[in-house]
């Protein structure tokens, strides 16, 4: 600290008091060796004083160092700060608010604030935050916007601290830029939501027309392949006895590729259906849902000697329709390519891959070569034959869809005539 007046003369009485007693000590009667103890004495406290006058020089220099960094800190701050008195005159400025509002820090200082509020209502609300910071004697913050010396206007966010002798302590913070930003990010928001209301109703236009072909495809193609398949029933019943055995067989292919076609017609619309259709969430029991499946399965071939291991307490957050759906493609499959082995197994159960928890049907069927994977899930692909396994190859391509619905993802692992594990997971 610096070495002040009245410490300087309290240095200065203690002196002259020692200089007076050594003076009465000295007398006629004292001794040489007592004279020299007297010096002795005076001489240290001299070195003493020395030593005391150069700490104070050296905190004095810290003191001048450690002042002109604060004022460095305070003028070079990022923020700008005021001192404000009780009759809201600014009484302290540092450079960067100074720069702030375009103005020189001595036509600031003594200034009314009122000076940098853009008009009656900005200093309405200021003097409200004011006011309650000296009630309160806790800090207020806000935003609003203050004046520049050209007129201009400028986004801050402010904080008013209570001081010292009824003084408030001002920060600003330039938040123009942040401001800005907010608004074209609003602006986005806004260009945003118009697109999404067209892209709906685009949706909507596109849906209707997907629900006027299915329409079309559901009766205009129905009847001409009933014509077909009538027909060639008819001349089997009726001409059968003039016709060949090729003929015959002919006539047979014909109300097979009749019979196939109405069949894809059939899942070209469910696929359509499961893509239009909105999601009834809900807890979802699907190892119940397997249960009854299987069950069925049974049902339709009851000599097959094939487990079943489902495990209990499988649920999920879903569709039941929709999942029920997934579970009778994937079960109905497993059931399928396991048709050629005298005894087999279905699993269905619950793992973790990767973290998160996905859900598995396993059996020890056909199986099939991994490099075609990608094939399995794209509509009407099959990497079998019709007269090896029937089928339409829509049923993976559906399963795809529903879970992809649902957030989730599905993948197949497997090898040849080693059976097939298909994955599912549903939720992100």
């Amino acid at each position: 600290m610096t070495m002040t007046t009245a410490h300087t003369q309290d240095l200065r009485l203690r002196a002259e008091a020692l200089f007076t007693a050594s003076e009465n000590l000295i007398t006629e009667s004292t001794s040489p060796e007592e004279i020299t103890q007297l010096f002795h004495e005076l001489k240290v406290h001299q070195i003493e004083l020395q030593m005391q006058n150069e700490e104070l020089r050296r905190a004095q220099a810290d003191l001048h160092y450690s002042q002109a960094r604060y004022f460095d800190l305070y003028d070079l701050a990022p923020v700008g700060y005021m001192t404000l008195s009780d009759k809201k005159l600014i009484q302290e400025v540092n450079l960067t608010a100074a720069t702030m509002f375009g103005i020189v820090r001595s036509a600031l200082v003594k200034e009314g604030i009122s000076r940098i509020l853009p008009n009656d209502n900005h200093q309405l609300i200021f003097y409200k935050h004011l006011k309650q910071c000296v009630e309160s004697s806790a800090v207020q913050e806000w935003e609003m916007r203050l004046l520049r010396a050209d007129g201009e206007q400028f986004w801050a966010h402010l904080q008013v601290a209570p001081g010292q002798n009824e003084e408030c302590w001002l920060v600003i913070n330039d938040i123009t830029d942040r401001k800005n930003a907010e608004e074209k990010i609003n602006q986005l928001h806004l260009e945003m939501e118009q697109r999404v209301t067209e892209r709906t109703a685009q949706l909507k236009v596109a849906y209707q027309e997907m629900e006027s072909f299915a329409y079309s495809v559901s009766h205009d193609l129905r009847a001409p392949l009933r014509s077909i398949d009538g027909f060639s029933l008819a001349l089997l019943e009726d001409y059968g006895d003039k016709l060949d055995d090729g003929g015959k067989d002919y006539l047979r292919r014909v109300r097979c590729a009749t019979q196939k076609m109405a069949q894809l017609i059939d899942d070209i619309l469910k696929l359509s259906r499961i893509t239009r259709c909105e999601l009834t969430l809900e807890t979802v029991n699907l190892t119940k849902i397997a249960e009854i499946i299987a069950d069925e399965l049974h049902s339709t071939e009851p000599e097959r000697k094939v487990e079943f291991v489902i495990k209990k307490g499988l649920k999920v957050n879903g569709d039941s329709r929709l999942l029920k759906v997934v579970l009778d493609n994937l079960l109905g499959n497993a059931w399928k390519y396991t048709s050629s082995h005298a005894k087999s197994r279905i699993e269905f159960g619950r793992s973790k891959v990767d973290g998160k928890t996905a859900y598995f049907i396993r059996d020890d069927g056909a199986g099939f070569d991994t490099k075609y994977a990608d094939k399995l899930f794209a509509t009407f692909q099959r990497l079998h034959t019709e007269q090896e396994f029937p089928g339409t190859g829509i049923g993976l391509s559906l399963v795809q869809h529903i879970i992809h619905r649902h957030g989730g993802t599905v993948w197949a692992e497997g090898a040849v005539e080693q059976g097939a594990t298909l994955w599912f997971t549903v939720g992100g």
